[in-house]
């Protein structure tokens, strides 16, 4: 599939073949065939009719969608802004805006609210995560409300609760929840489960620890001594 040209591109590709004509003064057939070819690159790539109303009114730059079988199939470009209602991403920037659902493959989200759905892989920069599956990835900022964290590297942020099953955790507060495994580098836990894994460093101000290794540390459970 050929890029879509861009709007300042158009606009210098028809003010090229107009002072062509104003110089050599070609026919009237060869200027009609060229805007012809011009137009069909703009309109006949990325046909919209078979897209949902909801992709339409997104705001989206150079977007390579496919509609296989009624499902959106987001391929590349940059999702400015808008609501996300469901279907495939495979690759791409997100700037801003809400995900309802879907299964995010690969990709960079700077900013936004995600509702429920599979994270695959990718970075995650900043947002609102609601719930759903994580699968993989890296989690540089943001508020995690809910859901399941399969495996990645969380480097700072707000857990506020859910399930942690395996991964590496960098720094941030850790509200309450579930961590199952996994190694904990730095920051600071309020409140939850700790069933196994491996304590580096950071505070530790309640909870219940199971078992596991603890490297060091401040713990601060009055009455109660630090693991190992």
């Amino acid at each position: 599939m050929r890029k879509i040209a861009s709007p300042n591109e158009l606009v210098s590709e028809i003010q090229g073949i107009l002072d062509y004509s104003e110089t050599k003064n070609p026919s009237r057939v060869k200027l009609s065939s060229a805007l012809s070819d011009l137009a069909d690159r703009v309109a006949g790539e990325q046909d919209q009719t078979d897209w949902p109303d909801w992709l339409k009114k997104a705001k989206t730059k150079d977007a390579v969608v496919e509609i296989r079988n009624g499902r959106v199939i987001w391929k590349s470009g940059t999702w400015i802004d808008g609501t996300w209602i469901n279907g495939t991403w495979m690759d791409g920037t997100w700037e801003d805006g809400t995900w309802e659902r879907g299964v995010w493959l690969y990709g960079y989200w700077k900013e936004g609210t995600w509702k429920l759905g599979t994270w695959e892989g990718g970075t995650w920069k900043n947002g609102t995560w609601h719930g759903g599956d994580w699968i993989n990835g890296t989690w540089m900022d943001g508020t995690w409300l809910d859901g399941y964290w399969k495996n990645g590297i969380w480097y700072g942020g707000t857990w506020e609760n859910g399930t942690w099953v395996r991964g590496t955790w960098e720094g941030g507060t850790w509200m309450d929840g579930t961590w199952m495994d996994g190694i904990w580098e730095d920051g600071i836990w309020e409140d939850g489960t700790w069933k196994n894994g491996t304590w580096l460093n950071g505070l530790w101000k309640n909870g219940t620890w199971r078992k596991g290794t603890w490297k060091g540390g401040t713990w601060l459970v009055p009455g109660v001594k630090a693991p190992g």
